[in-house]
């Protein structure tokens, strides 16, 4: 191609005089390589660490939350997940063996997904929902589950930020921002209904019990922790006074206690 006419250059032949020129093909062969668990060194830094610990009064929370499930729950062993949600069979599955602050978390995230993201319910409007991609889904579950747990007392922080992170890669934060609104709803109603569950579950026990056995350390007094079941009842109780006010004209402002814990 002659460079200034942008023509071809005709030989003595006649014909289109040609070079050879060496081009460069990418390709890829099979090789052999080693799983993780074949190799030596220091462990891999993980996004997501595995929460460790007990809960406070577990079994009195953990009923509480399986009340305000749309699915029943069942614990199973689960080939790597912590746990998750059948929308077919609507049923909800823990993996067994985790720790107490792990089966809350990770129920929390499932009862999520079963109320945020199940096709066949229908939305506010009697519409079918329009379901996100999988990474929003992922993030609005796990979002919930953070929030409310920090609710109730139980940090997540360890597996939570990891978790999250790695679902919201690659997403734009107009993407994130439409689904705050769907977080802090969805933990206002789970936290709402906890409340209520675990503060009948109290009232029940505690008609059971003889008042001469039965002794409960006030949530506003100074100087000593405030146990899960504590805070509950008080929130409870705020929210009665609250109502008994409206009534009245009058609101009452919650004490620090009652406020941020």
């Amino acid at each position: 191609m002659d460079e200034k006419t942008q023509r071809p250059v005709i030989g003595k032949d006649g014909k289109p005089v040609t070079k050879e020129v060496e081009v460069t093909v990418p390709a890829y062969k099979v090789v052999t390589v080693f799983d993780v668990s074949q190799t030596e060194g220091r462990e891999l830094p993980k996004l997501a660490t595995e929460l460790t610990g007990n809960v406070e009064d577990y079994h009195n929370l953990f009923k509480a939350v399986e009340q305000i499930s749309p699915f029943p729950v069942s614990f199973e062993k689960t080939e790597g997940a912590h746990g998750y949600c059948h929308y077919g069979e609507k049923r909800i599955v823990l993996n067994t063996g985790m720790s107490e602050t792990q089966n809350i978390k990770t129920f929390i995230h499932e009862i999520a997904h079963a109320k945020l993201h199940d096709k066949n319910l229908e939305s506010a409007h009697g519409e079918q929902r329009k379901i996100p991609d999988q990474h929003t889904r992922e993030v609005e579950a796990e979002s919930v589950a953070y929030s409310v747990c920090q609710y109730l007392g139980l940090d997540t922080s360890e597996y939570s930020f990891g978790y999250i992170a790695a679902w919201s890669s690659g997403k734009e934060i107009s993407e994130l921002k439409e689904s705050l609104e769907v977080i802090r709803n969805t933990s206002a109603e789970l936290i709402e209904g906890i409340n209520a569950n675990y503060a009948e579950i109290m009232k029940d026990q505690l008609q059971q019990r003889t008042s001469g056995n039965y002794h409960k350390q006030s949530a506003e007094q100074p100087g000593k922790s405030v146990s899960i079941k504590d805070r509950l009842a008080a929130n409870k109780e705020f929210i009665k006074r609250q109502e008994s006010r409206k009534s009245l004209g009058t609101m009452e402002k919650p004490g620090r206690e009652e406020m941020e814990r």
